[in-house]
């Protein structure tokens, strides 16, 4: 996996509006020139050639996912048989016939999608990710709504898009374009008609229970070392010092701001 620098090619524009957007109404601006985008291209590109692999694509049409079996082959690798290859015939026809391609964790090798996290990272905090939607022009895209706020970045194409409620004009939203959508807000979005349309949404993920484990530690280990008692903490008797660490650990965890333990996920060890 590569690791993007979380400043490389941030667009501090971008950033801005972001900031400025956050718990706010849905909104959409422009991009400039400066950010670096993906295209439908370079991701039908990597379909052709067979190189993406399971967990990296999904497939879905009439709103189901499609099963392994019809998106994935086998292929010899080395003489070996190595399974979880797409298949990129049926994934091409299921494509134009209507289907969504949902690329979980683009970023992971599609290098022109890091800029724009990057930029997004800056704004929202580290535990943001990043998930290409590809729909063929003039077809509905099957796009998943988000368990928090999403900036969703049109790649290509164009997309209308339809947020809040059932009565409120549709946002048509043409390529290089940024959407800020809160959570629970998304109605559906159409592919424009003038060509394939590529949504790259940038969402907040909730951190998982090994990071918060770690981050605990990290804290946890911290507040005891600033306890004057530390300082003789190897003159203490077992079972004493069992029990101190114990009660100091309980006091400092049960009054530590669940925000703060959030953000302290978020802080790289």
């Amino acid at each position: 996996m590569t690791r993007t620098e979380p400043h490389a090619d941030a667009d501090p524009g971008l950033a801005h509006w972001l900031t400025e957007r956050r718990d706010g109404p849905a909104a959409h601006t422009a991009l400039s020139g400066a950010t670096t985008l993906p295209t439908a291209a370079d991701v039908l590109g990597t379909i052709d050639c067979g190189l993406l692999a399971h967990p990296y694509l999904e497939v879905y049409r009439g709103g189901a996912r499609l099963p392994a079996a019809e998106v994935f082959t086998a292929r010899r690798v080395q003489n070996h048989k190595v399974t979880g290859f797409v298949h990129h015939r049926n994934v091409t026809g299921q494509y134009r016939a209507g289907a969504t391609l949902r690329l979980p964790s683009v970023s992971d090798w599609l290098a022109p999608a890091r800029p724009a996290l990057a930029t997004v990272r800056e704004a929202l905090g580290r535990h943001v990710e990043a998930t290409a939607y590809l729909a063929a022009a003039g077809h509905p895209v099957a796009y998943a709504e988000a368990a928090a706020d999403a900036v969703v970045l049109v790649c290509s194409g164009s997309v209308t898009w339809h947020t809040g409620e059932a009565d409120s004009a549709p946002l048509e939203a043409p390529a290089r374009t940024a959407v800020y959508v809160p959570a629970g807000t998304t109605r559906g979005a159409l592919a424009g008609d003038d060509g394939d349309c590529l949504l790259l949404v940038l969402a907040e993920r909730p951190p998982a229970t090994a990071e918060i484990v770690r981050a605990l530690r990290r804290t946890g280990l911290a507040h005891l070392e600033r306890q004057e008692e530390h300082r003789s903490h190897h003159l203490m008797p077992v079972d004493r010092k069992a029990d101190w660490v114990l009660g100091q650990l309980a006091g400092y965890f049960a009054a530590l701001d669940p925000v703060e333990l959030l953000r302290l996920t978020a802080d790289r060890p």
